[in-house]
């Protein structure tokens, strides 16, 4: 999806026409090498941004114990727990703190997979990079 968006932002700086679904990308005839090269440029462009580490941060904001900032005594506990060593599925629970319907987990260290060392460029020249 992410992949989608990028190509149709694309296509639509270039005043290309471009419709989709699922992930079947389309465009008129006279400009699907156009649209080619752009399907693959965006595909090289998606991991230059940390998206995983963004999405876990938008989640973390979003969903945080909003009495943080008031020293929830649950908070708290969650990270003593955490400092402990324990694994951030058990970390992260409920807060039972009345008028709280939100998460404590603000110093849960997910653990995001680490990035390889694959060259994406390799797809510009691949020939079913994209069918």
């Amino acid at each position: 999806s992410s992949h989608m968006l990028l190509t149709a932002a694309e296509c639509r700086r270039q005043e290309i026409t471009f419709a989709a679904v699922h992930d079947s990308f389309w465009t008129h005839a006279g400009t699907v090498a156009q649209m080619n090269s752009i399907l693959r440029d965006q595909f090289i462009e998606l991991p230059r941004e940390p998206q995983l580490q963004k999405l876990a941060d938008e989640l973390k904001d979003k969903y945080s114990c909003k009495y943080r900032d008031s020293a929830c005594e649950h908070a708290l506990a969650m990270d003593e727990r955490h400092a402990k060593g324990e694994n951030a599925a058990d970390v992260i629970v409920s807060c039972p703190v009345e008028g709280c319907c939100r998460v404590s987990f603000e110093n849960a260290k997910l653990k995001l997979p680490k990035l390889g060392d694959l060259d994406l460029n390799c797809v510009r020249n691949s020939v079913y990079f994209f069918a």
